[in-house]
């Protein structure tokens, strides 16, 4: 979408150009405008052709379905074509088709449609073959095999012909169902949130299809329908009907329970990943990292955003790495332990693993989510712009003008961001002298600040532990502000320095499709089940990675 040359393997929109180009459609010339754009990497023009693919290493282009049938379910951008590509894969699978649907629930979903090849699969089969090589939200709700597919007069597949499909988790067998009064309550409430017609005891409230906002409705319909208060942080912990009934039956206090600690994924019996984030938001933001992990990867969150008022901790980075490892040593109480954090968080995570090698403890993962330490930027003297300019202007061309003034553009904005961040620190005192409760903006903000005035106090010691750097690769060109290569972070790490480029911007490398990039080299270092790295897991790296000296 910015127009710029994806690395191999990244999937992209194929632009054709060269003298087999037409000149456009016959008396459609706003569609021409659309689909015959002027080239920007030579003369001519380019046809956008709508598909949607990556270039593989031997050469070779492959098609990864079209852009125009892209469709966004529960805030996420999904390819049906790619999720076809991948079913059709599948040994028993002559041919699929992926659909969303918005007539089978009170959500949209995606529903499958396969031809057998010679022995009909099963739709737990489809569902486990999908969940192996995609995220969960890329997983179809609904499958349905077909003899042939409808067609049009001329032969395309007609949409609207195919049969409604049954929802998988309609047709699915309940194990456990809910048994004492306040799990059939609880139950009742579920079933008329997700738009079910049973729930069993033990089945994840996400793994049904629940997601952060129909959470929110979900513990209002309990607050309003059992007088009970339900947090969004109790529901993450226990996001099953008999996990939250023992909760409030036992009424627990949850300053008893880990504070700061939020399950993302359960998984199964290796080493647990403690991902540590900067702005609450329930985690959604790591949430498409955690699909790409693999459902089998225990994932736990680790944030004060969930704690309660009275339990905040001081806001410096030791003081938050002091109350992680507390409550992360109730999940698991000996290493080696595993430790990401994005942005500010990299920094906390840093902070922990020197507290637990200092406690004796071993870090095998530490990983670092374009986190930039102390000295990560430099400002460049005036004297040096101009030879800085002339490098860059003889190197990239005339596009590094164009760059340079959407950098000055950038940097204009920024100055007004620091204006209106001065402005919102004045409001937010206000408020909180007040005691009025902070609007979504407000608390947004009042993170930033925060991890800001923690950072700004906070100077890493030297540790001999390897570290793995993710890198974003797309930064806005400003020639006043250099980056350190390594991010800062060279000479306080006495171990090996590994970093790894992803081809996004700040937060963007947690987004699809770059998160596959950094959840494929995050997974070949992650410990399998035995403690070793996960069998089979290891992929050839789209971008490689590199040392630090």
């Amino acid at each position: 979408r910015f127009m710029r040359p994806v690395p191999e393997e990244m999937p992209g929109e194929l632009l054709i150009g060269g003298s087999g180009v037409a000149r456009g459609y016959l008396n459609r010339a706003d569609l021409t405008a659309e689909k015959f754009i002027a080239n920007p990497f030579g003369e001519g023009r380019l046809y956008r052709t709508g598909d949607r693919v990556a270039w593989l290493p031997d050469g070779n282009l492959a098609f990864k379905g079209r852009i125009d049938f892209q469709v966004k379910i529960r805030g996420f951008r999904i390819e049906p074509g790619e999720i076809a590509a991948v079913l059709e894969q599948h040994s028993c699978v002559r041919e699929a088709l992926v659909i969303p649907r918005d007539d089978l629930g009170p959500q949209k979903v995606l529903a499958a449609y396969v031809l057998a090849a010679e022995t009909a699969p099963t739709a737990a089969e489809m569902v486990a073959f999908l969940k192996e090589r995609l995220p969960d939200y890329m997983v179809p709700s609904a499958y349905e095999v077909l003899t042939e597919f409808p067609l049009t007069p001329n032969g395309k597949v007609d949409r609207r012909a195919l049969p409604v499909p049954a929802l998988l988790s309609a047709s699915r067998q309940i194990t456990e169902v809910p048994s004492t009064p306040m799990e059939r309550r609880l139950a009742t409430i579920w079933q008329g949130v997700l738009g079910l017609t049973q729930v069993g005891a033990n089945e994840s409230f996400f793994d049904l299809g629940g997601h952060s906002l129909l959470a929110v409705r979900l513990c209002a319909e309990i607050e309003a329908s059992l007088g009970l208060k339900v947090s969004l942080p109790t529901l993450f912990k226990s996001p099953t009907v008999a996990g939250l009934a023992r909760t409030l039956e036992t009424d627990v206090p949850e300053e008893e329970s880990p504070a700061t600690v939020v399950t993302l994924q359960t998984g199964d019996t290796r080493p647990p990943l403690f991902f540590v984030h900067v702005l609450g938001h329930a985690f959604s933001f790591c949430r498409p990292l955690v699909s790409c992990l693999g459902r089998h990867q225990p994932v736990y969150g680790l944030s004060v955003h969930f704690m309660s008022g009275d339990m905040q901790v001081e806001n410096r980075v030791a003081s938050l790495a002091s109350a992680y490892i507390r409550d992360m040593r109730l999940i698991q109480p000996e290493g080696p332990y595993q430790l990401a954090g994005v942005s500010f968080g990299g920094m906390v995570a840093y902070e922990m693993a020197r507290q637990l090698r200092a406690m004796g403890e071993e870090v095998r993962i530490l990983a670092l989510l374009d986190t930039v330490a102390p000295g990560g930027v430099r400002i460049v003297h005036v004297s040096d712009r101009l030879t800085i300019h002339l490098r860059k202007l003889r190197t990239e061309g005339p596009g590094y003008l164009v760059r340079k003034v959407r950098g000055r553009i950038h940097r204009l904005q920024r100055r007004l961001q620091v204006f209106r961040f001065w402005v919102k620190s004045l409001y937010l005192k206000l408020y909180r002298k007040t005691g009025r409760p902070l609007s979504a903006e407000l608390r947004d903000f009042a993170a930033r600040a925060d991890n800001k005035a923690a950072d700004a106090t906070y100077t890493p010691e030297p540790i001999r532990q390897d570290v793995l750097l993710f890198k974003s690769m797309e930064r806005t060109p400003e020639v006043s502000v250099e980056l350190d290569p390594q991010l800062g972070w060279g000479p306080f790490i006495e171990g090996q320095l590994t970093i790894y480029d992803v081809p996004s911007t700040h937060l963007g490398m947690l987004t699809q499709p770059y998160v596959q990039v950094l959840a494929g080299q995050l997974r070949s270092h992650l410990a399998g089940p035995s403690g070793g790295p996960e069998p089979g897991s290891h992929s050839p790296p789209l971008v490689e990675g590199r040392q630090g000296p």
